[in-house]
């Protein structure tokens, strides 16, 4: 057991500077709440969604750099089946978890922060990447009718995530459908299906944190084989269990149970890591769509592409009362790694002789010139 007592202490420690029972309850901010206002209605064809009307005064980015990261991001989009993608996306999550040690659970529940925890900050990462390349491949669109194609395709992905079990992507996909920059677009959700909103409702409802995310924690603990969780719940209930139970017994003896409750906790996160995914990937697809998810954007430039695409308009604004939806988690970036320029550079010609192979070597140098010039950070999933 990786808890012990200090000399001269009621309390279970794993160093001398931290203590377990004066962890902070998890809240982390990519499972924060966020209101989200859609139409409940959706006996029609049509339906919208109606988000925050903050003012975004900074006008369109126009600089070249701007431009080709939205290039970037919808690299592969067009050329990948719903099914596909969630099977790549898939095995780039499974990769993150599988990573994450038994001594990273262990860190992370007694000082309750992901400092100096690399491999679960790179887990947090990819959602937030995945999170915001949903964001970027709808608004990349010109059109109401084009970016309510592109919503679609991914409500598609996420029927494939939940056939998959993956749980943690499909919070992250859900979670930029539902970002306050895409939910304000009430020209584009004007053009989704009835079914299209009916299976955003349903995933909506399946993820809310409701009652403790109870129906969430009830279809996944139906799941068997391969399943990938919800990550940020997992740390949440560990860090709400190491705070909830005492360290000590009234009788001044340790509190084995709550050691074998972690330990427990801990050891069935670790045995999903041993199931095999009933997916397959390609290395080169893996490497491009990584590339495009690693392509960052400040919040205030999501939300300019948003105004810019569907400026405010009162005469949009529905008549009767929304009702808002259960909660959507807000995917925060939390920083990111550095990738070593030798690597970068390798990593930028592999992935243009892929995208290009075939094409004439004038494209393939443009396209060269300008990923080179780009400062991307690749992630290694090999």
């Amino acid at each position: 057991m990786w808890w012990h007592a200090e000399p001269n202490s009621r309390k279970l420690c794993h160093c001398p500077n931290i203590s377990g029972p004066n962890c902070i309850l998890l809240i982390l901010p990519w499972i924060e709440e966020r209101k989200i206002y859609y139409k409940t209605n959706i006996s029609n064809d049509t339906g919208g969604l109606l988000g925050s009307d903050q003012e975004i005064k900074k006008p369109f980015p126009q600089s070249p750099s701007f431009n080709k990261k939205r290039r970037k991001v919808s690299l592969l989009f067009d050329h990948l089946e719903p099914s596909e993608l969630a099977d790549h996306l898939t095995y780039l999550e499974f990769k993150c978890f599988c990573r994450i040690s038994h001594l990273d659970y262990q860190s992370y529940t007694l000082q309750n922060s992901l400092r100096e925890i690399p491999r679960l900050e790179r887990s947090v990462n990819l959602c937030n990447s995945i999170s915001q390349w949903v964001q970027l491949m709808i608004l990349n669109r010109p059109t109401p009718q084009q970016r309510a194609e592109v919503f679609t395709k991914f409500i598609q992905v996420t029927q494939k995530l939940r056939k998959l079990q993956n749980f943690n992507t499909l919070m992250a996909v859900i979670g930029g459908l539902c970002h306050s920059a895409i939910s304000r677009l009430k020209e584009t959700h004007s053009y989704l299906s009835h079914d299209v909103l009916k299976t955003l409702s349903g995933m909506t409802e399946l993820l809310s944190s409701s009652s403790n995310y109870s129906t969430y924690r009830r279809v996944y603990n139906e799941c068997g084989g391969f399943k990938i969780p919800i990550l940020g719940v997992q740390l949440k209930d560990l860090v709400s269990l190491n705070e909830a139970l005492p360290d000590y017994l009234d009788n001044g003896k340790i509190n084995v149970s709550k050691l074998q409750s972690l330990y427990q906790h801990i050891l069935e996160l670790r045995q999903l890591q041993k199931a095999s995914p009933p997916i397959k990937a390609n290395k080169d697809v893996i490497l491009l769509l990584t590339t495009s998810l690693d392509t960052f954007y400040k919040e205030d430039e999501i939300f300019t592409l948003s105004y810019t695409r569907e400026p405010r308009s009162s005469k949009l604004m529905p008549s009767t009362p929304i009702k808002p939806p259960e909660v959507i988690p807000d995917w925060t970036p939390v920083g990111s790694l550095q990738l070593d320029p030798e690597s970068l550079s390798h990593s930028i010609e592999q992935m243009v002789t892929v995208s290009f192979l075939g094409n004439d070597g004038q494209l393939v140098d443009i396209w060269m010139r300008q990923w080179s010039q780009s400062t991307i950070f690749v992630l290694r999933h090999q």
